[in-house]
């Protein structure tokens, strides 16, 4: 067992590459995507350390992992190995998205992980099944703040790639999760519940104290540990190119907040600011800077609704 200084930040799912068709993406190219990769951006972006445990194949290089390389992101835990790396065909139409699994990469096991690393936050984020509920139960253990992401544990690609998602609800995992966040399509083939607030209260059953479920142009739902529910509103962006990455920049900007104030509603406003720069990019071209974020965060939060 290896001893180093904790990091803020622990984010465990694989780097992927995406192909993005939408109606404002002009020139499609394969570009660095997985929830991994954009909650790091995001966290780092506003001052955070971060540390990816990941897998990609050879057929990913440093020109492609160009964006990971700053100052204050641990990629010690990126694993090379001799198979393809996770890569995903993205189709969008308005808000609806189509999802192909082209290639997937290998799953990530206990000995990939360097338990003598522990951070501040753990936020377990799959993308394709690369986290069994066995693994993510171990890993709680290396985070004080612990958060899940389930959306590679709902999918289930067919023959030819396409994803369909399955009920996902695992009460040993649910039980040990501080901060739980979904899309709401997501949640609600996991609950099987039509209404996303009757479906985020059936989750919180199962343990997680924080639950946030994000709703696209709608806003952001989430259910607070006295059961209050809040209505967070999006923040309006510049130009609207590409949603991809908006949900896990959302969550690791809320983390990396939420750490620093303990204060949900303004961790949320952050987040649902930090998420509105990512789409007036392709991929993760476009962050913002923290002074740009807290700024749209202002507004959101003077926004936020709170229903009792």
């Amino acid at each position: 067992m290896s001893h180093q200084f904790p990091v803020d930040l622990i984010a465990v799912g694989h780097i992927a590459l995406d192909f993005i068709t939408a109606e404002h993406v002009e020139k499609p190219n394969w570009t660095l995507g997985g929830s991994s990769a954009f909650v790091s951006l995001a966290a780092n972006m506003l001052g955070a350390s971060v540390r990816i445990i990941s897998k990609v194949g050879g057929d990913v290089d440093e020109k492609m992992l160009s964006p990971l390389l700053k100052p204050g992101i641990d990629l010690r835990g990126l694993g090379k190995e001799n198979a393809p790396t996770t890569r995903f065909r993205i189709n969008y139409r308005g808000e609806k998205r189509r999802l192909r699994l082209e290639r997937i990469c290998k799953p990530l096991t206990i000995e990939d992980v360097d338990i003598g690393v522990c951070g501040k936050a753990l936020h377990i984020c799959p993308i394709a099944d690369e986290v069994s509920e066995k693994l993510a139960i171990k890993l709680i253990e290396l985070g004080e703040l612990t958060s899940l992401d389930p959306q590679g544990l709902l999918r289930r690609p067919d023959r030819r790639g396409n994803i369909n998602l399955r009920r996902w609800l695992h009460r040993e995992v649910l039980r040990k999760i501080h901060v739980f966040k979904s899309s709401s399509d997501e949640l609600k083939a996991a609950t099987g519940k039509s209404d996303v607030k009757a479906a985020l209260k059936l989750v919180a059953k199962f343990g997680p104290k924080i639950l946030i479920a994000t709703m696209g142009s709608r806003g952001n739902l989430m259910l607070l540990p006295n059961r209050c529910s809040c209505l967070i509103p999006t923040c309006k962006p510049k130009i609207f190119l590409d949603p991809t990455g908006a949900g896990d920049v959302f969550i690791g900007s809320f983390i990396v907040e939420y750490l620093k104030s303990g204060d949900p509603l303004w961790s949320v406003a952050v987040g649902s600011a930090a998420a509105s720069f990512v789409v007036e990019g392709v991929g993760c071209s476009r962050l913002g800077t923290r002074k740009e974020i807290l700024e749209r965060a202002e507004l959101a939060y003077n926004r936020i609704k709170i229903d009792a």
